[in-house]
């Protein structure tokens, strides 16, 4: 049985969590519309081609033992979609960081495929 819009825009956020954790740069990447836009906190948005050019290298081996996001609401309007939710990222001893955690909102793109991607991201942590 074929799963829901909801679903298939649930799956996103896990391979987004999955890529972290399995240190997967491709795999993050091609969940991203190529119009996608990445607004960090504290620095410029980044597009698609500075997203290829600047995170694989962030996805360091055996750095992140667990990533959760939880999604608290989503709605799809058309070939749109918005959630909002939060997250927690869990580190290896190695790399001796604290607990990561934070809130996002995101905007999917419903792609010509019938596939979702993220087309905007906007997300800051609680840690100050």
């Amino acid at each position: 049985m074929k799963g829901t819009t909801k679903d298939a825009i649930r799956n996103i956020y896990r391979d987004y969590a999955l890529a972290w954790e399995t240190n997967d740069a491709d795999l993050w990447l091609s969940i991203w519309d190529e119009a996608g836009t990445q607004m960090p906190p504290g620095i410029a948005s980044r597009n698609k081609d500075e997203l290829r050019e600047i995170m694989p290298p962030r996805f360091v081996p055996n750095q992140v033992t667990s990533f959760v996001i939880e999604l608290d609401e989503l709605t799809v309007l058309g070939d749109f979609a918005f959630a909002r939710g939060h997250y927690t990222c869990d580190y290896t001893e190695e790399y001796a960081q604290p607990r990561t955690d934070g809130k996002f909102l995101s905007i999917l793109k419903r792609q010509k495929d019938d596939t979702w991607k993220f087309h905007i991201d906007c997300f800051n942590s609680n840690v100050s």
